[in-house]
């Protein structure tokens, strides 16, 4: 009878163990979560109960729609790397929008329920006078690329184009 009721008590205690463990993966919960952790550490972030959510989530492709749990615009290196553990912490997905263009919606993810980090805050782009080796930030859209290197360095890059 004692093994019995054990045997119960371990199966009961399992099966409480199981639905904690659904309950707290839910995408509501993940992504109560996961705010709260951004906001924590002051990250600009943009989530589905803000005003902007949905422009700042309209990708390229109209045909893609993504939809990230939050996207984070992050302003320095330091923030960029708070937002990925904050994600890595609530087992999330990171995609990182550079420029903007991603046929197959990468940069929101690919799949609904990442955290998008945008980079359009670093835009920044030199071209060394000496050793014409091109810095250019993760933001960058391809004809500002194209133009500064010109501009810069008198260098140029093979590229296609898109409408829009």
């Amino acid at each position: 009878m004692a093994l019995a009721l054990l045997a119960t008590n371990i199966v009961l205690l399992f099966f409480m163990f199981c639905v904690q463990k659904l309950l707290l993966a839910s995408p509501v919960a993940k992504r109560r979560s996961l705010a709260e952790s951004l906001k924590a550490h002051s990250l600009a972030t943009i989530d589905e109960s803000s005003p902007e959510y949905v422009s700042a989530t309209q990708d390229f492709n109209l045909r893609v729609t993504w939809r990230p749990l939050a996207l984070v615009v992050p302003r320095t290196a330091q923030e960029v790397s708070l937002a990925v553990q904050c994600a890595n912490a609530h087992d999330v997905k990171v995609a990182a929008r550079g420029g903007g263009h991603s046929y197959a919606g990468n940069g929101l993810g690919g799949a609904d329920g990442s955290l998008a980090i945008d980079m359009k805050e670093f835009r920044t782009l030199h071209v060394d006078a000496d050793t014409k080796i091109a810095t250019i930030g993760a933001g960058n859209r391809l004809g500002d690329v194209a133009t500064a290197l010109y501009e810069q360095g008198r260098r140029a890059l093979p590229h296609g184009n898109c409408p829009g």
